[in-house]
């Protein structure tokens, strides 16, 4: 028992600790080592950055056609209800023509007259309510314009 080293029975030696320490230091040296290389790598990261931007213009351009879309739709509703109103109006007035009409030749041209004044202004304004709702070409030139970048773009890559 006297030539027995105590230490050596308690736990690993020393020689055991410095060697488990170094697998350590080469594991973490070799993940900075990955680490480094991969912010070194600027084709990497040049093509990951021109992929994002190639991503972001086709989602703009997906929504400014999905906003020019919506655009055409609204003013297409629009116009289609002022329309509608005035076929309305100008039925409702040659109803009330109808029923005002006495029976005599120039009363009824008279009404008949005025019947068509008012159905020729109620589609004049209908016509101009409709114009002063224009389709927003600008929206969709600008879609068509993202449209191009994006193609463009994409054909880059390759």
């Amino acid at each position: 028992m006297t030539g027995a080293d105590p230490a050596a029975s308690n736990g690993p030696s020393e020689t055991e600790l410095i060697r488990e320490e170094i697998r350590q230091t080469r594991a973490e040296l070799g993940e900075t080592v990955e680490a480094l290389a991969a912010k070194a790598d600027v084709k990497a990261r040049a093509e990951q950055a021109v992929s994002d931007a190639t991503a972001r213009a086709g989602q703009a351009v997906s929504d400014a056609t999905a906003r020019a879309g919506q655009a055409v739709s609204d003013a297409t509703a629009q116009a289609g209800h002022v329309v509608s109103d005035a076929a309305h109006r100008a039925a409702e007035a040659a109803a009330e023509v109808k029923n005002r009409v006495a029976g005599t030749a120039s009363g009824a041209a008279g009404e008949v007259r005025h019947a068509m004044d008012t159905t020729a202004r109620e589609v004049a304004r209908a016509g101009q309510a409709a114009a002063r709702r224009p389709v927003p070409w600008a929206l969709v030139a600008a879609g068509a314009l993202a449209a191009v970048l994006f193609i463009v773009l994409g054909r880059r890559r390759r």
